[in-house]
């Protein structure tokens, strides 16, 4: 059985589908987004936003949650999210 880290565990209104895909509150709090939003790529930032990307963000955090590496198919500003994303982790630990 696959076990999943719940991003959306404060709202009770997500299916179980959604529950292991990161929210995209989540998303817009990296440094990642915060710093293409202030070189006005609104365009490339709201990529990020975007349900199967943030499937593949959420799926690379699973992957580095359990195994320790990022997968490979996760490039470009994906990858820099990911790695925000586990700083915020490692920090709340």
């Amino acid at each position: 059985m696959q076990k999943f880290v719940n991003f959306n565990a404060h709202n009770n209104l997500t299916t179980s589908y959604m529950d292991h895909v990161i929210s995209a509150d989540r998303i817009q709090t990296t440094e990642t987004y915060q710093n293409l939003i202030n070189k006005n790529e609104t365009i490339i930032a709201s990529f990020l936003l975007k349900r199967n990307v943030r499937e593949l963000i959420s799926n690379g955090i699973n992957v580095y949650n359990y195994t320790g590496t990022i997968p490979g198919h996760v490039t470009g500003n994906n990858l820099r999210v990911v790695k925000d994303l586990i700083n915020q982790q490692n920090l709340n630990k």
